[in-house]
Order: structure tokens, then C-alpha cells, then sequence
């Protein structure tokens, strides 16, 4: 009887196994097709970018959705600070000290064309910004920007070719077309930080050689490397230490300067470490190699002239500098023209035309001194002057007219933009259009594509030390980066602050956007650093989100303060007059009234068919247009709804007070309310909370120091208008900043002195 038994239960088996089998069959042959099947066309994936949902995602409940995409700039400052108020970009910028201030932990990257990129892991994939990117000034992308270069394509389109890391963070770089196409760059170790943009390449340094990059067409990249070829000493220099450079490279990076026809590439000497023995140049689509004027000459810098001339700054065994002039071309073609009008232009009546004509003619070399020989007798004498201070070069030569005392000459720093700082401890000498020789000791000289030749003004300097220097040359000013006092900006005779105590860390300038965004850093970046990402930026376009309250205070000895009909706040001294929105108006008394006891101003009675308000609790202080009651105000506040609902909220000891209390709301919400002498607190409802409330700031500058004030009240501008009595009033601007064209009325001094 078991034998039957066994064997059944050995066939339902098999026929279970068939099923089975079956069925992994047909799922095997689905799983196929769905990998084989014809689907739309679509980019590479790439898993730094979002990828669409699945199915199964999109039918899971419990997975909540991913944040949306940020499009704009004030949706991640949003993101990064909620509390940030629902407010719009403005039309025009403010001033500095009335900017937004936006902390944000994200990679930003300034682009040459000024365009501002920001890193943010939900943006949209790179290819959708960049569809838009021609016509757009801020991009939000999903990978960290190293560079980007703008080309114009084949119908005359500027587009841009964004240079990524193929990781994220490290390992090689990659070059996005404006397609979304993904090339591999050839190499791994291209300091970006010092690239720079000349016809239609791109030349970027590596730690010791330059590669020159075209993006359109088929990649092509020219690398000269002063190591390979032989050209870069490696022998340590005697020094008390040796120091190494940023990011662990142990020799000067190569600098790129460039000239009237190609570009120049070298590593300098800079006296701890050894340089190059060769200057390349890159002309006519290829690399070169210009022989040394000495044996065994240590560049420390080049500076190209407008006439094809070079002046070298090398090195001496005694570690003194010496000026060599020389040309970087057989040939040259000097502006006869160009160079006499210069000349006449040295004896003209303005001074200043006289400076500027001779400024010029210091940036020509070698090349003008034919055409100064053949007139130079011919000339005024403050031309004559001038012209043989030139032709002096021709023995020894000079930084545009100033000689270095005793050849001790240094290099501070060198900026991404190629700005070179020179520091002279003995100073330098000149001679002025009278031949008088006059001397500056210490110092500080500036040369680059955009400075020229020039000695800094001393009182920039005076206390300054090499080492410890941080001068930034960004969009033609001079920011000192202090590591006490935070940057500040030099405006002619003094230094003022950019950046508020609180945030003077941020010491760096990492660049300013074409929208007039300034982006501070607290540590200059290395030259293998990608941006950074604690970065605070500044937004002129956005207002400050510290709460403010700058107040304009009309004091009327000889007449009156008051109102106007229609609430306008108004003055009689003489005359009568009310300030509108953005303007004076003359108050015709009779028609348009004038008004300075408070019991002639608007009732703060509730309406008769109101439901709202307790006649219990007295006289409210603020009745608003939802048939919200308010009462209280010393040590609490008590809010009685349309539905006769009420709150009741106790002040904290900050924002109690003894004074007869006044409140007022503004359009945001937010309450204003009055009830100590010399104070206005600022309350903002908190929905959701536990306390209803919260005191978002305390005013006290400014503010009237009376114990009864005679009224306060919004305009129909949405200003607070404090009445302390019948001669005094105080104009607050709860938006935190005085509109331009109230500033361009107030006495001068008045709207500077708020911040």
C-alpha cells in the first residue's frame, strides 16, 4: 500500500517542478524582451544625475517624493534658509551694507563670462541647464564645475563646454558639450584655477607643463611639459626650509602671461624653490622654446611690452633681481602714429593728460626708441624731459620709469586672473617731468593684463608685511583680506569694511558675478582645488533678511508734525508739506487737512456688526481687516478672532513693557508694537508652533526715547510712522531698507549713518 503512496506523491512533485520550471522559462523570455525591446533615445546614464522613477516607485506609498528641482537661485536659498522672507529679486541693487548675506553649503563657480554655476544634488540634469544656458546668468546643475568655456557654434550661438570631474570629486576630468555629449579629458592633473581663454583654446597648466584644449570638433590637446623636456630644475635651493606650494606641488606652478602675438609659459623661480630654465610660447598653433639671454637664468617673471618687447625678471646667485629687456620677435611693428600723438599729448596744459600720455608710452619697449631719437630735439621741454627718461631704459632698464633700490625685489603673490604683486623692502626711485628724482621705500608695485605697471599708493601698504599680505585685485579694486578685520575695500584714501563682524571669516574674495553677486571664502582655494563649498555670498539684488528697521527722524523745532487725510505723514514750518510714496507734496490745509492730535485719527473701535472683540477687555489696540481684535500689550497680548476664538500670549521679559502700548501690523503679517520708551519689538506669528508667537528683534536705534507717544500708525506706503510729540516724528521702514528715491530726499549723511 505504501508503494502506490510513494509514487503519487513523486508524480505531484514532478508535475510542481514542470510549473516551476514553466514558469522561470517564461519570465526568463519576458526579462529578454523588456532588455532587447526598441525604447526612445536618450542620454547615457550617468549616476551623478537623477534618473526617471520606476514603476515599482511610483506605486510605493510609504516612499516620499524627492524634493522638486531647484530652478532659481532664491529657490536654494529658500531651501537653505526658510526662514528667508517670500520676497522677489529687486528691479535694482541695493547698496552693499543693505544685502542679502546667504551662508550656503553648496559648490558655486564664477565662469569667465561672468555667469554664476551652482552644484546642487536635485537639480536637473546638466543637459536640460545647458539647452537654456546662452540667455541665462545663474545655472543650477547637478555635478561640481571645474571650468567652462563659451564657444560660438555653427550658426553663431555662444554655448558653453562645462569641465567636470568624471567622479565628482576626484579622479579625471570630463568636458560636457552643449548636447550633453561626455568626453574624457586626457589628463588628470590640470590646474583649473589658473586656465585661461585665448582664441578659440583653452590653456590650462598642470603641475609642470601647460595643455593647450580645443573642445569643438575632435578633442585635440598640445601638452609642453618643462619636465619631459629637460627644463625644470628639480635641484633643491640653499634656503633656511623648504617650503612646499599648495596641494603638495613642490615647485612653483607654470604661469601663463600673454603677449602681442601668443602666450608665454614658464615656472618661476621664487627663491625657496626652483623653476623653470626655459621660457615656451605657444604662436601659430604650436610650442616654442625662446633661448635663455644668460646661462642658467632664473626667471622670476615676464612682463610683455605693447611693441613685441619683453622685459625678464631674473634672479641673481646673490638672490638679487635684474631687468632684462629684450624682443620676443625679429620684427617689430610699432604705431608711428599712435606714438606721436602720445608725444604731443606729454605738453599738454592738463596735467593729467600729461601723466596719462607718459603711462602709456612706458607700456612700449624697445620698439619706440627709433621714433623718440628722430624727435626728441624737436620738442617742448617738458616733453624733452620726458622722452629722455624713456630712452634711459636703452642703458638700464626700469618698471615703467621706476628703478629698484639696490635690486631687492620680491614676488607677493600671483592671482588666477594674473595679477603679480612685487615687493620692494628698499624701495624704488623715479624721477618726475621736472627730472626730480624722488624716492618710496618700501614699495609695493602691481603688474598684469588689466593693472599695467603701477606702484601702489603707500597709504594701501603702510601696514602690511610680505608674508602676511592677502591683496586681491578683483574688478578693478583693491581688496585687503585681513585676518582680524575681514576684507575691506580701498576707495582712494582708506579701507572700509565689506563684511559685518559675524561673518569677517570669509576673509576671500572667490569672485564677483556679472549680476553683481560677490562670493567670499575663508581660505584662499589651492590650485588643485575645486570650488569650494562653504561659501557666503551677497546678493545686491536680494535684501537683507537680518531684521533691520533704519528710521529717518523730522525734528520741527519751529512748527508741527502731523497727518494728512489720507495718512501721509506731514510737516508745517511755514509751509505744509506731506511725504508720499517716493516725493514731497505740498498740503493745500484746507483741502487736504492737517492733522496732529490723535483723537482725529481713524477709530480703533471694532465695527458695530462685528462679532469680534471682548468690550470687556477695554479699547483694542489694533483692529485688522479680518476682524481681529488685539488687546493687551505690557505684559501680554490677547487676540480675539471673527469667531470670538481667542489667543492669549505672554510677553516675554524682552518685549514686556510699562508704557502705554501701541501695535501695528504690516502687510507680511509681522507686529510692530510700542510700549517702553526708545523701543519697538518685532513679533511674527508662528503657526504650527507651540508658542503662537516669537519676538523676531528688538529695535532701540533711533527710536524716539518717549514714555507716551502721541500715535503710530502704517501709511498708505506700508511705512510705521512714530508720533513721540507735536515737533518730532520718526519715518520706520519695516522692509528693512530705505527705498532710493526717500534716500535721494534725506539730508545728507543721514541714510549712511543706518548702517
Amino acid at each position: 500500500m505504501g508503494k502506490p503512496a510513494s509514487a503519487a506523491t513523486g508524480r505531484i512533485a514532478m508535475k510542481r517542478y514542470a510549473t516551476i520550471f514553466a514558469l522561470l522559462l517564461i519570465a526568463a523570455a519576458v526579462g529578454v524582451w523588456l532588455a532587447t525591446r526598441p525604447g526612445p533615445a536618450t542620454e547615457s546614464a550617468d549616476p551623478r544625475e537623477p534618473t526617471p522613477p520606476s514603476a515599482t516607485s511610483i506605486q510605493a506609498i510609504d516612499t516620499p517624493p524627492p524634493p522638486p528641482a531647484p530652478q532659481t537661485l532664491l529657490d536654494i536659498v529658500r531651501e537653505k534658509h526658510p526662514r528667508f522672507p517670500t520676497t522677489q529679486p529687486l528691479d535694482f541693487p541695493v547698496k552693499f551694507a543693505e544685502s542679502a548675506r546667504l551662508k550656503l553649503d553648496l559648490p558655486l563657480y564664477i565662469d569667465p563670462r561672468g555667469d554664476l554655476w551652482i552644484t546642487h544634488p536635485n537639480a536637473d540634469p546638466i543637459s536640460k541647464a545647458m539647452t537654456s544656458a546662452a540667455t541665462q546668468q545663474t545655472h543650477i546643475v547637478p555635478v561640481p564645475v571645474a571650468y567652462v568655456r563659451w564657444l560660438a557654434d555653427s550658426v553663431g550661438t555662444v554655448r558653453p563646454w562645462v569641465v567636470t570631474r568624471t567622479d565628482g570629486t576626484t579622479g579625471g576630468f570630463e568636458v560636457i558639450g552643449p548636447g550633453g555629449a561626455r568626453r574624457p579629458l586626457p589628463r588628470a592633473d590640470y590646474l583649473w584655477l589658473h586656465a585661461m581663454d585665448w582664441q578659440d583654446a583653452t590653456l590650462v597648466p598642470t603641475p609642470t607643463g601647460v595643455s593647450v584644449l580645443r573642445f569643438q570638433g575632435e578633442l585635440r590637446e598640445q601638452h609642453f611639459d618643462f619636465l619631459a623636456g629637460g627644463y625644470l630644475d628639480r635641484t633643491p635651493l640653499p634656503s633656511p626650509a623648504t617650503q612646499p606650494t599648495a596641494d603638495a606641488i613642490d615647485h612653483p606652478i607654470p604661469q601663463l602671461v600673454e603677449d602681442t602675438r601668443g602666450i608665454l609659459a614658464f615656472i618661476p623661480w621664487d627663491g625657496h624653490h626652483p623653476g623653470s630654465t626655459r621660457i615656451a610660447r605657444y604662436i601659430d598653433g604650436e610650442w616654442q622654446l625662446i633661448p635663455a639671454e644668460s646661462e642658467g637664468e632664473q626667471v622670476v617673471h615676464l612682463i610683455p611690452l605693447l611693441d613685441g618687447s619683453l622685459i625678464r625678471l631674473v634672479r641673481a646667485g646673490d638672490g638679487r633681481i635684474r631687468l632684462q629687456l629684450g624682443s620676443l620677435d625679429a620684427t617689430i611693428d610699432v604705431p608711428r602714429d599712435r606714438i606721436l600723438a602720445l608725444v604731443d599729448q606729454l605738453s599738454d596744459f592738463d596735467q593729467q593728460k600729461r601723466d596719462a600720455a607718459m603711462d602709456a608710452l612706458r607700456q612700449y619697449g624697445q620698439g619706440i626708441w627709433p621714433i623718440l631719437e628722430e624727435i626728441v630735439d624737436d620738442q617742448p621741454p617738458e616733453a624733452r624731459i620726458r622722452i629722455r627718461q624713456l630712452l634711459k631704459d636703452r642703458i638700464i632698464p626700469t618698471l615703467a620709469g621706476m628703478s629698484i633700490i639696490e635690486d631687492r625685489l620680491e614676488v607677493v603673490s600671483r592671482q588666477p586672473d594674473r595679477t603679480v604683486l612685487l615687493y620692494a623692502p628698499q624701495g624704488i626711485s623715479r624721477r618726475s617731468e621736472r627730472d626730480e628724482l624722488s624716492v618710496v621705500s618700501p614699495a609695493w608695485i602691481t603688474t598684469g593684463p588689466t593693472t599695467g605697471i603701477r606702484l601702489l599708493d603707500p597709504r594701501m601698504t603702510y601696514e602690511m608685511n610680505p608674508p602676511q599680505a592677502a591683496l586681491q585685485w578683483v574688478r578693478g579694486d583693491w581688496i585687503s583680506c585681513d585676518r582680524a578685520r575681514g576684507p575691506r575695500i580701498w576707495v582712494g584714501n582708506e579701507y572700509l569694511p565689506l563684511l559685518d563682524e559675524q561673518h569677517a571669516a570669509y576673509r576671500f574674495v572667490q569672485g564677483v558675478d556679472r549680476a553683481g553677486r560677490w562670493l567670499f571664502v575663508r581660505e584662499a582655494p589651492g590650485p588643485r582645488s575645486l570650488p569650494p563649498r562653504d561659501v557666503l555670498l551677497v546678493d545686491r539684488h536680494l535684501p537683507d533678511p537680518t531684521p533691520r528697521l533704519p528710521v529717518w527722524v523730522w525734528s520741527i523745532p519751529e512748527g508741527q508734525v502731523g497727518w494728512d487725510r489720507n495718512g501721509w505723514p506731514a510737516m508745517r514750518s511755514g509751509g505744509a508739506y506731506a511725504l508720499e510714496e517716493s516725493a514731497w507734496r505740498s498740503l493745500d490745509v484746507e483741502k487736504d487737512g492737517f492733522f496732529n492730535d490723535p483723537s482725529g485719527a481713524p477709530s480703533m473701535t471694532l465695527p458695530a456688526t462685528s462679532p469680534a472683540g471682548d468690550p470687556a477687555l477695554g479699547r483694542p489696540l489694533l483692529v485688522t481687516p479680518e476682524g481681529q481684535a488685539w488687546y493687551g500689550g505690557n505684559d501680554r497680548l490677547i487676540v480675539v478672532n471673527a469667531d470670538a476664538s481667542r489667543i492669549e500670549w505672554i510677553l516675554p521679559p524682552s518685549a514686556a513693557g510699562e508704557a502705554t502700548p501701541h501695535l501695528v501690523q504690516t502687510a507680511d503679517g509681522r507686529l510692530y508694537l510700542y510700549n517702553q520708551a526708545g523701543r519697538i519689538v518685532r513679533i511674527a506669528p508662528t503657526p504650527g508652533e507651540d508658542e503662537p508667537f516669537t519676538v523676531e528683534a528688538v529695535f532701540t536705534r533711533h527710536i524716539p526715547n518717549v514714555r507716551e507717544i502721541r500715535r503710530l500708525w502704517l501709511d498708505p506706503a506700508g511705512r510705521i510712522i512714530l508720533m513721540a510729540d507735536d515737533q518730532e516724528m520718526a519715518i520706520l521702514f519695516p522692509e528693512g531698507r530705505i527705498p532710493r528715491p526717500i534716500a535721494l530726499l534725506m539730508p545728507a549723511g543721514v541714510e549712511e549713518e543706518q548702517w
